[in-house]
Formats: structure tokens, C-alpha cells, sequence
């Protein structure tokens, strides 16, 4: 543990299996010699969908988790243990498990909040701080100090609502609704720049004087944000400012809201070698640190890569994806080298964890996290350096009519496994290869005079498990 009480080393045990355990026929664990699946089924709405690395499927009910302990719990009413470093994602009842991200699909709550650069937005309310840092009282009540390199930006409090109605439901000339238009004015455009930031000026945006209506309206400085005043023995929070040179005080109570520049800080990131895990809150964003415990409708607690701990109820998460130092995804590994004929004169791009128009990998019905998308013919070579484990994922063709491409997969120029066919229209095919001292891992994709102009391969949630 470091002195941020926040990085902890983990044991990493093989690669999982569920098997019964001998002697204990009503349980489930972890074990080093592999045995027949049990048949799980979804029960209840109540329980959570947890995946792992070695691609079980399991529906978890009174549950717990612990950092150095990993899951245990109920699983169709037999007990579980899974080791530390082997969940991969858990998703909450009623949630999709699927990356959700980008600037579309993120919501602001209506009340104070703040947004760190690593990603997350969480509901709070900014009480001053000290130099170099703010303090902010989020969701649960924990008061936490924020190293300002590390925020993206912040909002104080929302504008109440318009008195006047016709202000609000104005029409414009050609007779649509411009309650948008009205609201960014009002707000000086502070959640359209917190979303494109400055690059180098950062913004105050502070309450002076009173529209028409009485509301306070919001005006914006360019400045340097140097950090806040505490407050307390009758002094209020207040924020510090570099205005054209001078430092200056704002009291809190006159900030609408601070976006900080683009280059004046820093997105917080892990140390080389540290698992990371990720939090997709029900507002769209993404925390990332370390889950520290978790139990079925019990209190969440999380250590951010700012630094400062977390209590989260169920109720704002939509999904946990686990990092691991075993598990290294193909598509993002350096070292990876692709070798490409022009299929019908034409050299198609090398798309990593989407698919054209940036859109999510998928396969049928199955999205897919991280993954290529791939037209042959062309060759992709993965260095491995003599490692031991397991090639995972799932291949297929993208939905099409005709279609059909060869696979080979070649460890050090010879064949690990028989030539898979991949034909349109058909499901994916799941890729499960043990892989021991290979230095050079060669996937080899030939298409056929069945294969027309644009067809594509996408291998899934492509992935090396080490042992």
C-alpha cells in the first residue's frame, strides 16, 4: 500500500474455473483442475450478471466483495468463491452490460456537481479548500480534497427556474421551443464549454447583477484557478484566482462554476503495472481506482486514481469492469504489427475497439468491449515474449449475406489448432487457445472468391490470459 492508502499488491492466482468442490457438494470455487460447468440460469431480478476473464458467465445473489478476498456469494442458491483478479464485469440488474461513454450519453445533475479529468461526474457541493486543491461534499455525504491538476471543472449550484413563463416557453419565428438557446445564455455556455474545455485560459463563471425577470445572471473570466480559501473562525469558502496577473478572492458564494483548461492539468493514472478498475455510474460517466468492498444492497466503496475514497449506494452504478496485470487485451498492446493485401485494390483500415462510424463492436446481438474489425486478407502478429496462458475471444463475420474467410493461428510459424471456416450469417465462434513459451502469435485471415468487397471479421474481447 503507498501513502495514499490506495494501490494494494494481489496475490493472482490461475485461470478460473467453477468446479464443485470435492467433499462439499453444495459449493462452488475456484480450482486448479477443471470439471464439468454447472448449468446456470438468471434468477431473480435481483441478482447481478458477473463475468470473468476465462469467460464464465454467473448470476450472483447475496453477495460480498472484498480487495484482497475477492466474490463470495450465492450462485443458484450454491455457494461461490472467486479469487482476486478473476471477475472481469459485473452489471447490475436492469442495466446492459456495455461500455457506455462519450459526451452523448452524459447527464449533469440538476444541482451542484463536479467533474474529474479522468472522466467521472459526481454530485457535490464545493466548500473552498486550500491552495493547490478544492474541498467538495459529494454524494454520501464524504468530504474530499481534489488536487485542482485534477479537475476538469466544477458547478456550484443550478439557476432556479424561470418565473416568468414566456421567457421560458419562447417561440422562435419559425414556432419552435428555444428553451436550450434561453438556458445557455443564462449560463453563459458553462456545460457546452465544460464539455469542449479551453486549452489554455481557464473559466470562472460568477453571479453579477439581475436579468429582467430577477434572476441572477452568470458572467465568465478568463483567470488561472489557483485552489480555494477554507473558510471557518468567520471567514467564508472562498475561490483563488489569478486574474491579468494579481491573485484574487471570489467569495464561493458568488461562483456559478470553474472549467478548467486543457492544459492546466493533468487526468489522473495508475502507476505501471497496477490493475485499474472502472465504474460506469447511471449519469454516464466513469469513475477509475480501485473497488475496495462491495455487498448486494449494501454501500460501495471505491478508491479513485485522484486519490480520495468514495461511499456509493447500488443506486448510481451501472456496471464494474475489473482490471487485471494478467489480462492483456489485444487491441491494446503496443508491439502489435499487421500485415495487409489489398482486398479488390483497395487497403481497408485497422480498426481497434469499434467498428467504422466509431460504432461498438458487434457480433449478432453481442457488443463487444475492446476487439479489431478486419477485412483480409492480412496477417496480425502479437508478440508474446515466450509468456504462458490462453488466447480468449469470439470471431465471427459481420452480418452479411455472402461471406466466407479462413482462419489459421500460428504460433512461431506453426499451426496451433485446425482451420476455422467463418461463413456470414453464421454465430460466433469462440476462440479458446493455450499458448506456452510462444514469442511470435500470428492470426492469419484469408478471405475467398466468396468474399465481397467491404465484408469484415471482428474478433471480440480479443485477449491474453497469462498463467
Amino acid at each position: 500500500m503507498n501513502k495514499s492508502g490506495f494501490y494494494l499488491s494481489l496475490p493472482l492466482f490461475l485461470v478460473p474455473w467453477i468446479s464443485t468442490g470435492p467433499g462439499h457438494p453444495d459449493s462452488i470455487s475456484v480450482g486448479m483442475h477443471p470439471r464439468a460447468m454447472l448449468p446456470l440460469s438468471a434468477p431473480s431480478d435481483l441478482a447481478v450478471r458477473l463475468r470473468t476473464f476465462s469467460g464464465e458467465s454467473l448470476f450472483l445473489s447475496e453477495w460480498t466483495y472484498a480487495l484482497k478476498e475477492g466474490f463470495r456469494g450465492k450462485a443458484e442458491g450454491r455457494n461461490l468463491k472467486l479469487a482476486p483478479g478473476e471477475a472481469w464485469i459485473l452489471a447490475l440488474p436492469g442495466e446492459e452490460d456495455s461500455s457506455v461513454g462519450g459526451v452523448a450519453g452524459l447527464e449533469f445533475p440538476s444541482s451542484g456537481f463536479l467533474r474529474l479529468r479522468s472522466g467521472g461526474i459526481l454530485q457535490g457541493e464545493c466548500l473552498g479548500g486550500a491552495k493547490g486543491s478544492l474541498r467538495f461534499r459529494v454524494s454520501g455525504g464524504n468530504i474530499v480534497e481534489i488536487p485542482i491538476e485534477y479537475l476538469q471543472g466544477f458547478r456550484r449550484r443550478a439557476l432556479a427556474p424561470s418565473s416568468n413563463k414566456g421567457d421560458e416557453n419562447s417561440e422562435t419565428k419559425n414556432g419552435t421551443r428555444d428553451k436550450d438557446r434561453a438556458r445557455r445564455t443564462r449560463d453563459a455556455n458553462f456545460t457546452r464549454t465544460l464539455l469542449a474545455p479551453p486549452l489554455e485560459s481557464d473559466l470562472c463563471f460568477y453571479l453579477k447583477g439581475k436579468a429582467k425577470d430577477g434572476r441572477p445572471m452568470v458572467r465568465r473570466i478568463p483567470c488561472k484557478v489557483l485552489g480555494g480559501g477554507r473558510g471557518g473562525a468567520g471567514k467564508a469558502p472562498s475561490l483563488l484566482l489569478q486574474v491579468g496577473g494579481k491573485e484574487r478572492t471570489l467569495p464561493m458564494k458568488k461562483v456559478y462554476g470553474v472549467v478548467m483548461a486543457e492544459g492546466s492539468g493533468i487526468e489522473a493514472v495508475a502507476p505501471k503495472g497496477v490493475a485499474v478498475d472502472r465504474i460506469l455510474l447511471t449519469n454516464g460517466s466513469t469513475l477509475q481506482g480501485r473497488l475496495l468492498s462491495a455487498a448486494s444492497g449494501g454501500n460501495w466503496v471505491f478508491q479513485t486514481l485522484e486519490g480520495f475514497q468514495l461511499h456509493l449506494g447500488s443506486r448510481f452504478i451501472r456496471e464494474v469492469e475489473f482490471g487485471s496485470t494478467r489480462v492483456h487485451f489485444v487491441s491494446m498492446m503496443s508491439g502489435i504489427q499487421v500485415t495487409q493485401t489489398p482486398t479488390l485494390d483497395r487497403k481497408w483500415p485497422i480498426l481497434r475497439d469499434h467498428s467504422p462510424a466509431g460504432r461498438a463492436l458487434k457480433l449478432g446481438r453481442k457488443k463487444f468491449r475492446h476487439g479489431f474489425w478486419l477485412v483480409p486478407n492480412l496477417d496480425l502478429e502479437i508478440p508474446l515474449g515466450k509468456k504462458k496462458g490462453l488466447l480468449l475471444g469470439e470471431v465471427g463475420l459481420v452480418s452479411r449475406n455472402k461471406g466466407l474467410v479462413k482462419l489459421r493461428i500460428l504460433a512461431d510459424g506453426k499451426p496451433l489448432l485446425d482451420e476455422l471456416e467463418l461463413k456470414a450469417g453464421e454465430k460466433a465462434r469462440e476462440l479458446r487457445v493455450s499458448v506456452e513459451r510462444v514469442d511470435r502469435l500470428v492470426l492469419e485471415l484469408k478471405g475467398s472468391f466468396m468474399l465481397d468487397s467491404g465484408a469484415a471479421v471482428i474478433l471480440g474481447d480479443l485477449r491474453i490470459l497469462e498463467q
